[in-house]
């Protein structure tokens, strides 16, 4: 048996899930049977809203930050920086995903992690750029929600929503670029409005409102404070405060989720939505002129609306 550790190797939940997804891959490659451990009390916050398999709570006792300062030597050193969880600290043997030898059993802590985002969109998804249909083949499409009737409730209500995920890095530049303008959002806002004047857009950001007021003026937005949870935000100044993944951000990834398409960010936030239910990317005037003209189909030539039979999605069909 292979039990690893992982330790927060990123602020956001999106880069967090591309790296357990990753990691997954990994130990599915071994020839032993593995368990992934997470802090959910402090470093993976969302594992108190979805089920990850074969992924348990259970903390290294370090912090990511704290353990880097010595990348190598003996783990229990005292001057690793501690969990805040006050876990405490194991024995483990660092694991890079360099290693070309099978791993033995044992017991592990993972010393990468963010290398995963470029291998995740380079070896694991073909994007095509005319349609915005995803091929795809992770491990988080069996990642389920453990309220299934809110997600029910959030599905039923915005599957003819289109998603829209503004982040607030697009239009505040903190130094760390992928920037994107108001009018990228707004031509594609304006053209999808020429096909539906009543189209809904359910709208996921961590902007202030005073940054997203436009929106909510011009179009017929939602947003999770419809189903009870006001939007939360991040403090921008370098280094940034990311609040703890909550109720809020859990209905925005539920939300996207469930959307007949999403105007996406520079973001993981919106690729792992994407990825994660199948989800329709619209990110050009084509891309709307397929959606609206009846011409979407699957790899199989199915209507794209019926999704696909991955995660929740399966749970659902059953009525579970």
């Amino acid at each position: 048996m292979i039990n690893l550790y992982l330790l927060e190797d990123a602020y956001g939940f999106g880069n967090r899930l591309l790296m357990w997804n990753a990691w997954y891959n990994f130990l599915s490659n071994q020839d032993k049977d593995f368990t992934i451990y997470v802090c959910r009390k402090n470093q993976f916050k969302e594992l108190d809203y979805f089920n990850y398999p074969k992924t348990k709570h259970g903390c290294s006792g370090l912090s990511y930050y704290g353990r880097k300062k010595r990348f190598k030597g003996d783990l229990t050193f005292p001057k690793n920086q501690p969990c805040e969880c006050k876990s405490s600290i194991l024995k483990l043997t660092e694991l890079s995903t360099n290693t070309t030898e099978k791993v033995g059993s044992g017991d592990y802590v993972a010393i990468d992690g963010m290398n995963f985002n470029t291998d995740f969109y380079s070896e694991n998804s073909f994007y095509d750029g005319k349609t915005g249909y995803n091929t795809f083949n992770f491990p988080l499409q069996s990642i389920t929600s453990k309220d299934k009737e809110y997600f029910n409730k959030v599905k039923s209500r915005l599957t003819d929503v289109v998603g829209v995920h503004f982040r607030r890095g697009d239009i505040h530049n903190d130094g760390h670029g992928l920037f994107l303008d108001l009018d990228y959002y707004t031509n594609l806002m304006d053209k999808i409005i020429e096909y539906n004047p009543n189209q809904e857009f359910y709208l996921s950001t961590d902007g202030e409102f005073s940054e997203v007021e436009y929106l909510h003026t011009r179009y017929n937005i939602i947003t999770s404070e419809d189903f009870g949870y006001k939007p939360h935000y991040k403090y921008m100044r370098y280094p940034c405060v990311f609040p703890r993944f909550s109720e809020p951000d859990f209905t925005d990834i539920l939300g996207l989720r469930s959307c007949l398409g999403i105007i996406p960010s520079k973001s993981t936030w919106s690729d792992v939505c994407i990825y994660w239910s199948n989800i329709y990317r619209i990110e050009n005037l084509n891309h709307i002129e397929v959606l609206f003209n009846n011409k979407l189909l699957d790899a199989n030539g199915n209507p794209y609306g019926e999704r696909n039979n991955y995660g929740d999605w399966v749970n659902m069909d059953k009525g579970e």
